[in-house]
């Protein structure tokens, strides 16, 4: 058995160019033999556009021209006769075009959180294949990378990016990617214009809570000695500053990522004296022996200054007493190296600092007080008189009234006396303090020894 194969009479041949550059104009022409029954046409991919093409039929040939575009790199183009299916008879040519790159640039993710990783990836086409390099807005190269990675990224990397592909038919530079990094506050302090140290009673103090940067912006809470403030501004407005005031106070700024404190600021409250009292030395007292009266108050800075005030029982006055009778004594302490039946009577002292000196408003504690001695007849010894109480006038608590410890008296006076008197008090203004009251009462030097009891008791500073 013998097989002949006899050649298809009709013939097609193609002509054209196989590599163009883009933005040239590509001729294709198709030629069928006069054996070939149907006229020739050219066929191509439904994704190659020609959108300028021009095509031309005469029976015998086809003509296909358009300009050469990046998209129509690798596409083939096939001609046949135009109802042949015989793939024998048909012939094809594949293009190749060279383009300069085309790009676009994306990341994965252009808002992240500050120490996680982001991912910039640039896409591009050109012919022959372009190299890449990655800049940063205002700061030039970056990399030289199709893909570059920041393992862990920084405040300082947010910004705006842009990739660059290059080839030797031209360069590309792609759209630009905004790379926003979030992050929680940083450098939380707070502000004020004045020495927090010195903060007298009565004035007033603006704090503000200064971010040195946060993304997104920062909501502010205020915090003393550890406990939330009700002020959410940005600014904390303390007035009329009191003692209680006293303390440590920060700032914090928060946003969705976190939160930031700021450094601790401490005020410390100047304040005038108050709760004043005399405390008398310890132990008992006998007539004749010593006794010291010691002027204590709270204050910041401490009292500077002390006066003392002496009035005697049922006398209606007050006289400053500018030093012990008998002995030299600063201005805290009064002291008697001998105590005598004329030291009885009502004793205050003032205290002043620089503050309280500012300051004159005095509202003395006003009482009724009496010194009584003893009828030459009483004796000393035997049943002890303990301390009382005596009225006060002008509504306030009576004070402890520190009296001689006497011995038994065969026909004790009354306590306390009839007809008790407010005593007409002339207020001593040499400096604004509080003051405290100690009466010294039933003073005598008969027979025995007389003694102030050795537990002291407070006035009502």
């Amino acid at each position: 058995m013998s097989l002949e194969v006899e050649k298809n009479p009709c013939q097609v041949s193609v002509s054209g160019p196989e590599l163009v550059q883009s933005g040239e104009t590509v001729h294709l022409q198709c030629s069928v033999s006069a054996a070939c029954e149907d006229r020739p046409e050219w066929a191509w991919s439904e994704s190659a556009q020609l959108p300028s093409s021009s095509y031309s039929q005469d029976g015998k040939t086809a003509k296909l021209s358009f300009p050469a575009l990046w998209s129509h790199d690798g596409v083939t183009f096939t001609c046949s006769p135009s109802r042949s299916k015989d793939a024998c008879v048909s012939r094809s040519i594949k293009l190749t075009v060279r383009y300069s790159p085309i790009t676009t640039a994306d990341s994965y993710d252009p808002s992240i959180k500050e120490g996680h990783a982001v991912t910039f990836t640039c896409h591009s086409k050109g012919n022959p294949q372009p190299t890449f390099r990655w800049f940063k807005v205002g700061r030039g190269e970056t990399t030289q990378e199709r893909e570059w990675t920041l393992n862990s990224v920084t405040a300082e990397d947010a910004g705006r990016y842009f990739c660059q592909a290059a080839n030797d038919l031209g360069v590309k530079n792609s759209t630009v990617v905004t790379l926003d990094v979030i992050y929680a506050p940083k450098g939380v302090s707070v502000w004020t214009g004045k020495a927090l140290d010195s903060v007298r009673e009565g004035e007033r103090i603006s704090f503000t809570c200064k971010v040195q940067s946060s993304n997104p912006p920062a909501s502010y809470s205020w915090y003393k000695d550890w406990s939330q403030l009700g002020c959410t501004d940005r600014e904390l407005n303390l007035t009329d500053i009191k003692l209680q005031d006293t303390g440590n106070y920060y700032c914090r700024a928060t946003n969705p990522v976190g939160y930031k404190d700021s450094p601790h600021v401490q005020i410390t409250v100047l304040y005038g004296p108050r709760d004043t009292r005399i405390v008398a030395s310890e132990g008992g007292v006998k007539v004749g022996r010593n006794l010291t009266l010691t002027c204590h108050a709270e204050a910041l800075p401490e009292p500077n200054r002390y006066t003392w005030f002496h009035a005697l029982p049922l006398t209606g006055g007050w006289t400053e007493v500018p030093a012990p009778s008998n002995r030299p004594s600063d201005r805290r302490a009064l002291s008697w190296e001998q105590i005598r039946v004329s030291d009885a009577g009502e004793y205050m002292c003032q205290a002043g600092n620089e503050i309280s000196a500012k300051n004159f408003h005095l509202a003395p504690r006003r009482c009724a007080v009496w010194a009584h001695r003893p009828h030459p007849a009483h004796g000393c010894h035997g049943e002890g008189v303990q301390p009382r109480h005596h009225p006060m006038h002008g509504g306030e608590q009576p004070p402890v009234l520190a009296q001689p410890n006497l011995g038994p008296c065969r026909q004790a006076p009354p306590w306390p006396p009839p007809g008790p008197k407010s005593l007409p008090v002339e207020t001593p203004r040499p400096v604004s303090a509080y003051q405290s009251q100690l009466l010294l009462q039933r003073v005598c030097q008969r027979r025995g020894p007389v003694h102030l009891p050795g537990r002291q008791r407070r006035g009502p500073g």
